[in-house]
């Protein structure tokens, strides 16, 4: 049996008990599995126990990347605020490590935001929201905390990519890259010339030769 999964539905296999289906937390969601072939009205039961529900529109998020990591989420249901909720902030790296949880602050009716230092790796954050995860991103790693101060120059990046047919890609950006290949002026004049001026050469090499053949001949 997998560590941490929860039995739904015991067998028996020569003698010995064994789990026929089995859910477990994985990540973000859960996962489910069936030791035996199941009929279509089983398997929708088994789908409807580890199914995520669409995502809430109770619950509109922000995101606020910089120096902080800013998130903020806005509880309103039906025009009523949603106040005194347990929101939640949790940071995920790729490294392994443990995940840093964040508690947030309400500031206002329904508004809910936490803070922390914005990592220097990537990683991904996820809010929850009375234990249920309401929305997620990845977020790009960032300077150390000296070059902050330093910016970037955003017009001048934007010039950049359009002379070498590049594009800026914003951290917000979820559409495919468009690749395009940069355009290059080439002269040719140079290039032609230097080739005209070896086939006169080569042309003038043969006619000498030739001279001199007639003129051994008599």
């Amino acid at each position: 049996r997998l560590a941490g999964a929860t039995a739904r539905a015991e067998g028996s296999v020569a003698g010995e008990s064994a789990a026929a289906v089995a859910r477990w937390h994985v990540g973000s969601g859960d996962v489910a599995a069936a030791a035996y072939g199941m009929t279509a009205e089983e398997a929708g039961a088994l789908v409807e126990l580890v199914a995520r529900p669409p995502r809430d529109p109770r619950f509109a998020v922000t995101w606020d990347v910089g120096a902080k990591l800013r998130v903020s989420v806005d509880a309103v249901d039906r025009g009523k605020y949603l106040n005194e909720l347990p929101v939640v902030m949790e940071v995920r790296g790729g490294d392994g490590a443990a995940a840093v949880t964040v508690p947030a602050k309400q500031v206002g009716p329904g508004r809910y935001e936490a803070v922390m230092d914005a990592a220097r790796t990537p990683v991904m954050v996820a809010v929850w929201v009375e234990g249920r995860l309401v929305d997620q991103a990845a977020v790009a790693g960032r300077n150390a905390a000296e070059f902050e101060e330093v910016g970037n120059d955003h017009e001048a990046m934007r010039e950049l990519a359009r002379r070498t047919g590049g594009e800026v890609i914003d951290w917000r950006q979820v559409k495919p890259i468009k690749l395009r290949w940069p355009e290059r002026e080439v002269g040719l004049g140079a290039w032609l010339a230097a080739a005209g001026a070896m086939m006169v050469g080569m042309g003038l090499g043969w006619w000498r030769g030739r001279t001199q053949d007639v003129m051994r001949n008599g």
